[in-house]
């Protein structure tokens, strides 16, 4: 059986949403149940693969606030750029890939300029 996905975005008032939350977790409930029976449900299939937004690896153990690169340079008084460069060599903690998404621990950012932005590791 073929799948199709679909992303919709909708806006919804309080009692249709409750109604929707009700009718998605009887399919899931439903879903769940058929595991048991053998059927092979996408609902089965996706449930055993790992989290796709961290490439297939375990999601990372907290990391306190993440900050965006634009944040990064501020703090540190530089442009974008410099930060992309200073990221591409290894002269910075590396940053923590979320999908597409690029962001860095700001507890650890602030502790290494602290320290004097010394070089993390030269690639």
């Amino acid at each position: 059986m073929p799948t199709i996905q679909v992303q919709v975005a909708v806006t919804l008032g309080d009692d249709t949403l409750k109604t929707l939350a009700d009718l998605l977790g009887a399919a899931f409930e439903k879903a769940l149940s058929n595991q048991g029976n053998g059927h092979q449900g996408s609902f089965q299939h996706r449930s055993g693969q790992k989290n796709p937004l961290f490439a297939g690896k375990e999601p990372p153990t907290d990391q306190g606030t993440l900050i965006t690169m634009k944040e990064v340079a501020a703090l540190m008084q530089v442009s974008q750029r410099h930060v992309t460069r200073l990221r591409d060599t290894g002269e910075m903690p590396p940053p923590l890939k979320i999908g597409r998404a690029i962001r860095w621990s700001r507890e650890v950012i602030l502790k290494w300029i602290a320290d004097g932005c010394p070089k993390v590791g030269i690639k």
